[in-house]
Parts: C-alpha cells; sequence; structure tokens
C-alpha cells in the first residue's frame, strides 16, 4: 500500500492511520486477469445452454405440430350443424350417410357431419320421421329420453313434457332420461311418456298407419287425453293454451289439418264441450261451460 504524506492533507483525523498499521495485500492476479476469467466462464455457460436449446429445438416442433394437428382435428370433427325450422314450415334434413329426417314445424336438428361416422347421433325435439340407413348404432337423443335404432323408420315427438315413439319399420330401442326405463319396438309398437308418468307401451297400435298422420296433413288421435291433444296442437301451430287441471276424459278423433288454430280449437273443443278464448296473441285459455 502506498504512503500518504499526512501532512499535506488538512482537516483529517490522522489518529485512524495510527490504530490500524499498513498492510500489503498480495495480488496473485490482476484485475484485468480476473475479468477476463470471469468472463471466459460467462461466455462458456451461455454456448452450453444454446447449445442445449439447439438440441431439443426439433422435438419442440414436433410437439407442437402434433398438438395442432390434434386441436385442428378435433376442431373439425365435432363441428355440429343445425337445422332449425320454421312455425310453418316442414324440411327433410339430409345426414352423411343418406339416412333422412322429415321435421315438422317448430323443431330443431343438431349432428355432426364430420364425425358422423365415427358416431351417428342426432339431437333433435319437435316431431319428425326419421328413415334410417343400415348401418353402425343410430342414436336420437331428446330432452326426455334417446332412441336407438341399427335400420328402420319411426316417429319421434319430443316436446316439453311429452316424449313419444313410434315404430313403423325395424326395431327401436327407446332408453328414457336418466335410464329409468327401456323400451324395445317392433313395426306397430308406440311409446308415450308425459311428464313423471311412466311409460304408455301399446303393442301392435291400430292408430299407426302406413306413416304418421301428419305426413298426410291429418290429425289422429285415438282415446287420447286432452292434455296430449292440446299438446300436438301447440306444436303444430306454435301457440300455448292453458287447459283446465281437471280434465280426465279421453277422446277420439280424426280430421284435416285446419289452415289456423282457431278452426283447429273449433274441432278440438266442439265434440268435448270446451270453449276457449285467446286472452293475448298466440295464447289461448280452455273453459268448462
Amino acid at each position: 500500500m502506498r504512503n500518504v504524506n499526512k501532512k499535506n492533507i488538512k482537516g483529517v483525523d490522522t489518529s485512524f492511520g495510527r490504530e490500524f498499521p499498513d498492510i500489503d495485500i498480495a495480488y496473485s492476479e490482476t484485475p484485468e486477469e480476473v475479468w477476463k476469467r470471469i468472463s471466459g466462464k460467462i461466455e462458456h455457460k451461455e454456448e452450453i445452454k444454446l447449445t442445449s436449446n439447439k438440441r431439443w429445438m426439433p422435438l419442440y416442433r414436433w410437439a407442437a405440430s402434433i398438438l395442432l394437428l390434434i386441436g385442428t382435428t378435433w376442431g373439425v370433427l365435432s363441428y355440429t350443424k343445425t337445422v332449425e325450422v320454421d312455425p310453418s314450415g316442414t324440411v327433410l334434413v339430409d345426414l352423411p350417410d343418406g339416412s333422412t329426417v322429415l321435421a315438422k314445424n317448430s323443431s330443431k336438428v343438431r349432428f355432426r357431419p364430420y364425425g358422423w361416422y365415427l358416431q351417428r347421433k342426432v339431437s333433435f325435439s319437435g316431431e319428425g320421421f326419421f328413415r334410417v340407413k343400415k348401418g353402425s348404432r343410430f342414436v336420437v337423443e331428446s330432452p326426455m329420453g334417446s332412441t336407438e335404432v341399427l335400420g328402420t323408420s319411426f316417429n319421434v315427438l319430443a316436446y316439453k313434457e311429452t316424449f313419444e315413439v313410434a315404430c313403423y319399420t325395424g326395431k327401436v330401442k327407446v332408453v328414457t332420461k336418466d335410464h329409468e326405463e327401456v323400451v324395445v319396438l317392433h313395426p306397430k309398437d308406440s311409446m308415450t311418456k308425459l311428464g313423471d308418468d311412466k311409460v304408455a307401451l301399446r303393442k301392435q297400435n291400430t292408430e299407426l298407419s302406413a306413416q304418421p298422420s301428419w305426413m298426410e296433413q291429418k290429425f289422429s288421435f285415438h282415446r287420447r287425453s286432452i292434455y296430449y291433444i292440446i299438446t300436438r296442437l301447440e306444436l303444430e301451430y306454435n301457440v300455448k293454451i292453458e287447459v283446465p287441471k281437471d280434465l280426465g276424459f279421453r277422446s277420439t278423433l280424426i280430421f284435416n289439418r285446419p289452415k289456423t288454430i282457431y278452426n283447429a280449437l273449433n274441432l278440438v273443443c266442439k265434440p268435448l264441450g270446451l270453449s276457449f278464448v285467446e286472452e293475448k296473441k298466440g295464447f289461448f285459455v280452455l273453459t268448462k261451460p
């Protein structure tokens, strides 16, 4: 350590220097040598890290490509097509395998066109007539249950608290919501489930003709409750109808489909001794005399 001339420094407490003697510290490396050694280590570490990244980069690219391919494929297969039928129309929906759905007014049909051959499944609400090509399992899912077939023709009514399936050809398995009941239908068989009631099975139902009556522009009710009949009118004309809760009778009615809900209600109410009033547009109330 170099000596300092304390006499030339004014105002400095020179006792500090007397308490600590001068010490000469020997350095094995100059500052330039230390810096060179440290910077060499840093450069070496960076070089190793860079070499490591380069080695794994092809694997990262491969993994990213696989993930992108999986995501794109799943996006295509899960794409869902939705067909909503106007309140006054009927639409024939062609499915990818040649099966068809003739959907009535206010019905909704949903299916996956690109994932169809992995799973033949249709989500359906409303009323429609299905013609199914033979092949793998075919499922129609509705709010109150599902219908499973292999190759057949059948009619599904899924509206509000009403779930009804009628088999015309082949064989149909119907599973109600939460798998509470399972029913197998053969040609001319039908089943109906209203709300929480048990399934009503009708074997060799004489009400069934070669095709549903609605496809012939007719209403055909054989010993049906007034609540069931009104449900069909609501769906057909896209209206709401309030019915008294104490009407427990059944009726048989067959008539051509009127153009208006007013004429349809007249044909239903008069034979049963009922009347109706339209409280507001599209909302009717049935009354007893």
